[in-house]
């Protein structure tokens, strides 16, 4: 069983390596295969086509709109 003192001490260390993150550092720290089904492909490329945005800047402005939509923070 884990006790909540180590949850406890992990959240502190996440939330203090998150302070220190740059939005506009290179992209090399990871990188990620996405599997899509033909529907979730088409309408990435229909909103590609009507943003004329790659699919990858598509993929990454999605995640940041929603994520400042929704008030989120890294904390």
């Amino acid at each position: 069983m884990i006790r909540n003192d180590s949850i406890d001490d992990s959240v502190v260390n996440y939330s203090e390596s998150v302070k220190n993150l740059d939005k506009d550092a290179s992209r090399r720290y990871k990188a990620i295969q996405v599997p899509f089904n033909q529907y979730e492909y088409e309408v990435l490329v229909a909103l590609c086509d009507r943003t004329n945005r790659s699919k990858l800047n598509m993929i990454r402005h999605a995640l940041i709109s929603y994520f400042e939509k929704e008030s989120l923070s890294l904390k």
